[in-house]
Order: C-alpha cells, then sequence, then structure tokens
C-alpha cells in the first residue's frame, strides 16, 4: 500500500490502489488539554448519556470509503485513547474484535506471530439456481421518525433470575436455552408491546449469526478475517408474540431458528450468492418493516477482556458514536466489569421507548 502524510492535519494516509479519496488506513494523532481522570468513566454508578464531552472527538468520522481508521489521542496526563474503526465492507465484529486482541499481544510481544485465515475460497461453492433466497422489500413509504438510542444494563443477577424464569417453562424439545436467547426473546416481546403493533400483523425478528463455528464442511477457522454472518429469522404474528404469557416459550423458538442455521443451510445460502450472475446487486434485499427487530451479539467477544493493551488497563466503557440513531436494533455489549452483565443498546421512536421504559414488567427481574 502506498502512503501519503500530511504534516499539517497529523494524518498518515495509506492510500488503496492509488486513490486519493478512496480505501486505505487512515492515523490521526491529537492532544487534548484535559486529564483522563476528568472523563466520567467510574464503574460505580453506569450513567450512558454524556460519558465523554461533545467536543471531545476519540474516533475518526467521515471517510466511508476509509477501510481503516486509528485515531491516537494523548491526554494532558499523559495517557492514551485509541479509536479504532473498521470499515464492515471488509469485515465484521468477529473480525474487529479478533484484530485488537492481536493489535494487543503485538504490543505486548513484539515476536508473536497473529493466526489470521484470509482464505475466501472456503465462502466459495458451486451456483445453485435452484435455490429460493427467501427475501422481502417493503415498498410502504412511512414518515421520518424521531428515533433514539438508549443503553438498558441488565445485571448478571438480574439475567440469572430471567434464565431461571424461563427454563421453566422451556419447549419439551429444547434441551438447553442460552441467555442470549432467553434475554432476546424477552426483549422482542417488550419492544412489540411498546410499538403497540396492529395484531392482525406479522413481525420478524433478525438474529445476526457468525457462521464460523457453524459451518463444518468445509471447516471455517474462528481466525477468518472477513464477513461471515447470516441473518436468519423467526416470523410470528403480533397477536402470538404479545399475547405469550412465559418467555421460555418464545426463547425455545428461538433457538429453533439459531439451531437451524447448520451448514446445509450455509451451503444453500452461499450456493445461491454464487449463482447471482451479478455480485453488485447483491445487497440486503429487505428492509425492516415497523414490527421487524434485528438483534446482533457482540458480548462474547472479549470487548474488554481482550483490549488490555497493558497489564490490569481495561479500554474505557464503550460505547456507540454521538448521534447514532438506528430504529428496530438492537445489539449486545459485554461490560467493562466483565462479569456476565449486558448493555443492551436499543433504538427506538421516541415515543416506543417511553412505553417500553415505563413498562415495569421490562425490568421486573431486577434485584433491588
Amino acid at each position: 500500500m502506498n502512503g501519503t502524510l500530511d504534516s499539517v492535519n497529523h494524518k498518515v494516509l495509506l492510500e488503496h490502489n492509488n486513490h486519493e479519496d478512496k480505501g486505505g488506513i487512515l492515523f490521526v494523532s491529537t492532544e487534548v488539554n484535559i486529564p483522563l481522570s476528568e472523563l466520567s468513566l467510574s464503574t460505580k454508578d453506569f450513567v450512558y448519556d454524556r460519558i465523554l464531552p461533545e467536543t471531545l472527538q476519540l474516533i475518526n468520522t467521515g471517510y466511508l470509503d476509509v477501510l481503516f481508521h486509528v485515531r491516537h489521542t494523548r491526554f494532558q496526563c499523559g495517557s492514551v485513547a485509541l479509536g479504532i474503526s473498521l470499515n464492515h465492507r471488509l469485515a465484521d465484529a468477529h473480525s474487529y474484535f479478533q484484530l485488537i486482541k492481536d493489535w494487543v499481544r503485538l504490543y505486548q510481544n513484539s515476536n508473536y506471530q497473529p493466526d489470521v485465515c484470509h482464505q475466501r475460497s472456503l465462502l466459495q461453492f458451486t451456483s445453485d439456481s435452484n435455490h429460493h433466497q427467501n427475501s422481502t422489500v417493503n415498498k410502504s413509504i412511512t414518515s421520518p421518525k424521531e428515533i433514539v438510542v438508549n443503553n438498558f444494563r441488565f445485571s448478571i443477577d438480574e439475567l440469572t433470575k430471567m434464565k431461571a424464569d424461563a427454563l421453566t417453562h422451556q419447549s419439551s424439545n429444547v434441551d438447553y436455552l442460552s441467555t442470549f436467547e432467553v434475554l432476546t426473546a424477552h426483549i422482542y416481546q417488550h419492544v412489540t408491546l411498546a410499538r403497540r403493533c396492529s395484531s392482525d400483523s406479522t413481525s420478524k425478528l433478525y438474529i445476526s449469526t457468525d457462521i464460523r463455528p457453524r459451518l463444518t464442511q468445509p471447516i471455517l477457522p474462528s481466525t477468518y478475517f472477513g464477513n461471515a454472518i447470516l441473518l436468519p429469522h423467526l416470523e410470528i404474528s403480533v397477536k402470538q408474540l404479545t399475547d405469550l404469557t412465559h418467555v421460555g416459550v418464545l426463547a425455545s423458538q428461538i433457538h429453533d431458528v439459531i439451531k437451524q442455521t447448520n451448514t446445509e443451510y450455509i451451503r444453500r445460502t452461499l450456493s445461491w450468492i454464487a449463482s447471482q450472475e451479478d455480485k453488485q446487486n447483491i445487497v440486503r434485499k429487505w428492509m425492516l418493516n415497523e414490527e421487524d427487530l434485528l438483534i446482533s451479539a457482540w458480548n462474547k467477544m472479549g470487548m474488554y477482556s481482550n483490549g488490555d493493551f497493558e497489564k490490569d488497563t481495561y479500554p474505557c466503557r464503550i460505547i456507540l458514536p454521538p448521534n447514532t440513531k438506528f430504529g428496530g436494533v438492537c445489539m449486545l455489549f459485554s461490560t467493562e466489569i466483565d462479569d456476565g452483565s449486558i448493555d443492551v443498546i436499543l433504538g427506538l421512536e421516541v415515543n416506543e421507548m417511553k412505553r417500553l421504559e415505563d413498562n415495569a414488567n421490562f425490568r421486573k427481574y431486577r434485584l433491588e
């Protein structure tokens, strides 16, 4: 990769394919005149809003075609913050946190050799034009909504109590329910209630699923760097969803959807992709309807535990960039305490969010 240095703006831009405005790596070095101790990063009382001053920019913004961003911020006390962004067109969250983990190990041991798999042929299959890729396009025109993104911290005690309740009502053909399945069911039902959707409508829950541990022919290594995500979904009537009295029933249905994302399902989907003549046309064919929800879990990716550049010094609390807005999407983060608690990052229309927060049953498992 060719690089150019902008010494005026403290930018090092390594250009890809010799284009001045696309690709490459953007490195920005800055200094701020406050000590790190002035930032509200204490683990004692978690408050999502206004953790960082709005004027303090710790990540690069813009430059959508840049593959990899690094922003090096030095504080008055000598502490350093690294803001690291990876273009999603290049890789998924699993790869992002694997990169951070390898970076930490290289920092601690310059002789460390990262084990990274770039073998794209592992996801290339013979085309199957007979396979029908189910997709729907939302063609309805809706007025813009005011979206708000909130963080709900579910403690390990709250999750344990929720799961214990679910296990008493799980389906007979399901022998195990994960915390993810139970929490997803709880969120999905209560979000639907807050939306006040028509009981005659149908809702879809899209589950972002890592296929690395699920594809066995051929085996896809956990160190595969790239995008290896599929979105299986649960389709259910709103009436059935809102009438459920026990979270275990819905969690069991979610369990079945994830279980069906096996080697056969993955190979069929990838074969369909191979059958498409113009790969540029393979884009997300669906749009989230007002009744739908997309959930993505990052809480098992070592967000904090694998970011230990200095001994016993973990990253600042991980939050989304300011002004991030996504309606109908839920992300699960681990917490800086790293005790099994989960931060639920959820985007909803402002009135739907208020109804969700006002519903006492949404946090009924919280131990006072």
